[in-house]
């Protein structure tokens, strides 16, 4: 190390003034409600999707059996395709 170099003037933390402190605080808080919202607006939207995909099968089934039901072709209930598997 260079004996001529000086130490840096680094000022202690407890010099802050108390409306750092505040505003430091404020800031904090608000990035932290920013980032909660994020997060529940995605998982309100994940289970937005995923009840319009329950209820499109719904549709979808209950299609299927009027139109069976309509045509005369056996059991309107006996569905083996009506059950999707969804990928969330």
């Amino acid at each position: 190390m260079n004996p001529s170099a000086r130490p840096l003037d680094v000022p202690d933390v407890s010099d802050l003034p108390a409306w750092f402190w505040a505003a430091f605080g404020i800031a904090s808080f608000a990035s932290i409600v920013v980032m909660l919202h994020c997060v529940s607006a995605g998982i309100r939207r994940e289970t937005t999707v995923h009840d319009l995909r329950v209820r499109v099968i719904t549709l979808r089934n209950t299609y299927v059996r009027q139109l069976r039901a309509l045509r005369g072709d056996g059991d309107p209930d006996d569905l083996e395709y009506g059950v999707d598997v969804l990928d969330d």
